[in-house]
């Protein structure tokens, strides 16, 4: 658990969370660019947060670096998991301080040249007050089960976000305790893609954030890569 200083964000106006939507793209290169995405209202506190899911049947070299309408953005953290088969499944979290512009490009940049298929989920957030991360966790788990969870600690009037890539049955993903913004067939039905975030206005607490499979039999299982944040 992360102590907090309860009089640190005194006087600061809630945190502010809308989800812009998600995009897929495939392309062999080392930096892919996604255009035309809707970045929302602009403010002088505006950051732009990205979720970032790659899935490719052999390695995935890292992302090195990332870029929101030519703002360069920081990478908080990246996850790889190798499944019990020849694939690979990456997750990560980027975010850039964009006061100005409401359509502008996202693009990554890996280590090296390749070829895979690349989803980001897309955030506007506002009344952020630190350009730092406030908590993050990660989970990479090859152990199938019925859900996967991770705690992390979200101050009060902060936002959580959280990512995954998995592989199960042809299920979609919830992740509870955000609202799930996307859950989407990764690649094939093994994979799965999903992301979700959410405003907490309680008290500064431990927070559990709760990955499983929706729509199956209560006994469908998962393994896979997971990772949460919380900024304020």
């Amino acid at each position: 658990m992360m102590l907090v200083d309860p009089f640190r964000f005194a006087g600061s106006s809630p945190a502010t969370l809308e989800f812009m939507g998600d995009f897929l793209k495939y392309e062999e290169t080392d930096a892919i660019t996604f255009s035309g995405i809707n970045l929302g209202d602009p403010r002088d506190d505006r950051r732009i947060i990205v979720t970032i899911h790659v899935l490719r049947a052999s390695s995935i070299p890292a992302v090195v670096e990332g870029y929101v309408d030519g703002a360069q953005a920081t990478i908080h953290s990246q996850e790889v998991i190798q499944f019990t088969n020849t694939y690979y499944g990456l997750v990560g979290i980027m975010t850039a301080r964009l006061p100005s512009g409401n359509i502008g490009s996202i693009t990554i940049k890996f280590a090296s040249e390749f070829g895979a298929q690349v989803r980001i989920g897309v955030y506007n957030a506002k009344n952020i007050q630190n350009d730092h991360i406030f908590d993050i966790n990660s989970k990479v788990s090859n152990v199938t089960a019925v859900e996967h969870s991770l705690n992390i600690s979200v101050p009060k009037d902060g936002i959580v976000l959280a990512a995954c890539v998995v592989g199960s049955p042809n299920y979609p993903v919830e992740i509870e305790g955000t609202v799930t913004n996307y859950s989407d067939i990764f690649g094939d039905s093994s994979y799965k893609s999903a992301g979700g975030g959410d405003v907490i206005a309680d008290s500064d607490h431990d927070y559990n954030i709760v990955f499983r499979l929706v729509g199956g039999p209560s006994f469908a299982e998962m393994s896979g890569v997971f990772l949460a944040a919380s900024f304020r």
